[in-house]
């Protein structure tokens, strides 16, 4: 064997060991990975609770939740802690269950249980039942918890958030207004509902998202959402205005919506994936924040809010009807950010101008009106990330993120 001939054999065999090597640590290195990060399948069951307060009323629901495996009745996820907060969400006027695929094909894989009640599905549906049903729904989760006979035995978290779509939307301020065991509310599309919804949003103290369509003719922002969310107390609140999104693309496609929704303009501008990928990118992390304790979530739901062309938006305060809030930062500057001892806020408007500041848990820390430039002091206030809003008199808002460290 001649010296060139062995050396490009030599060459050849240790290509084929390292080659071997990286696909072997490659592969380890993807199934760890994959293990650590790949979301649950879903697994899905149709149940029934008896209401014993309310004369062994049935409701009937359809429950969507973390699984090893894809399937009807299949067991629930050990993996992680095994213990999974839950979503109830309220179904609109004539729409079944299956017109939320997109919220359990969101949510489940993160790692939450979502409860939709299939009942006042009819024509002539009690909003005020159906509130019921959903705080029955969220009460009954310690329950199923409990319960050796359950499917969901000693898997659920008692951390629980009401959801839901137009008239499911208006139903959750009823239920959350009276049922404690609910942590937290988010709604698309709310409806003022019988009794009101926007009543009911006063006696609220969970914090809320309330997420709208600029274009929605079906019940339209400025006597629906925008009431609502005004009237919930507090600042731990959130408005999200989709721009160009309608009322019928929070959901997949329904008949009775679609019908109701072509009798009305503005049509929608986006389209119903454009629509669904905003809701999720809000809705996800900011369930995680509020039912897992996730703040690695919490400040990515609101470090996404000042640079989003497709929103508008307000957190706390009051949303006033038919002005749209700018996300944009561009008449009030905040610094030195990251600050140690003092802030300077400045704008270039010359209106009054309120400035409130909250810290990690949105509790207010600093409120403070002002004309033109302000200097305050921060010192007093431990480091960490707090969160900042501005209202002129003009009714423009706008907010940002502020990092203060030791002085």
């Amino acid at each position: 064997m001649n010296l060139t001939r062995w050396v490009k054999m030599a060459n050849t065999l240790f290509l084929r060991r390292i080659s071997n090597a990286l696909f072997l640590l490659m592969t380890w290195v993807f199934t760890i990975t994959s293990a650590q990060g790949q979301p649950f399948s879903i697994g899905e069951a149709s149940l029934i609770l008896n209401d014993a307060d309310r004369q062994n009323r049935e409701v009937g629901f359809e429950v969507f939740y973390p699984a090893d495996q894809a399937g009807v009745d299949v067991p629930v996820s050990t993996a992680s802690s095994g213990k999974f907060p839950v979503v109830v969400f309220g179904h609109g006027f004539l729409m079944e269950y299956g017109a939320y695929e997109n919220i359990w094909r969101a949510l489940v894989p993160e790692g939450f249980v979502v409860m939709l009640p299939t009942t006042e599905g009819g024509f002539s549906p009690s909003h005020a039942v159906f509130g019921e049903d959903l705080a029955f729904l969220s009460r009954s989760v310690s329950i199923l918890d409990v319960d050796s006979t359950s499917l969901f035995y000693g898997h659920l978290a008692h951390r629980t958030a009401v959801m839901g779509h137009s008239m499911g939307g208006g139903a959750a301020h009823l239920a959350a207004a009276s049922e404690p065991a609910i942590n937290a509310i988010a709604t698309l599309a709310a409806a003022e509902t019988t009794p009101s919804a926007i009543t009911a949003a006063a006696n609220i103290p969970q914090p809320a998202l309330v997420i709208a369509g600029s274009n929605d003719c079906v019940t339209p922002p400025a006597t629906h959402q925008i009431p609502i969310y005004n009237a919930i107390p507090g600042n731990n609140k959130v408005y999200i205005s989709i721009e160009g999104g309608s009322h019928c693309l929070m959901a997949e496609s329904n008949v009775f919506c679609n019908i109701g929704e072509m009798s009305c303009s503005p049509a929608p501008t986006i389209t119903r994936e454009q629509q669904h990928i905003i809701i999720n990118r809000y809705l996800i992390p900011w369930l995680k924040h509020h039912l897992m304790d996730d703040t690695t979530a919490g400040n990515q739901f609101f470090d996404l809010l000042p640079a989003d062309t497709s929103v508008t938006y307000q957190i706390g305060g009051t949303v006033p009807a038919g002005k749209h809030h700018s996300p944009t930062l561009s008449v009030i500057r905040v610094y030195p950010n990251p600050a140690r001892d003092h802030i300077v806020v400045k704008e270039d408007s010359h209106d009054p101008v309120l400035f409130q500041l909250y810290d990690g848990s949105m509790r207010k820390v600093v409120k403070q009106q002002f004309i033109t430039k302000t200097r305050i002091s921060v010192s007093h206030l431990p480091p960490g990330l707090y969160h900042y809003t501005t209202t002129s008199s003009n009714g423009g808002t706008e907010s940002g993120r502020l990092v203060l460290l030791r002085p």
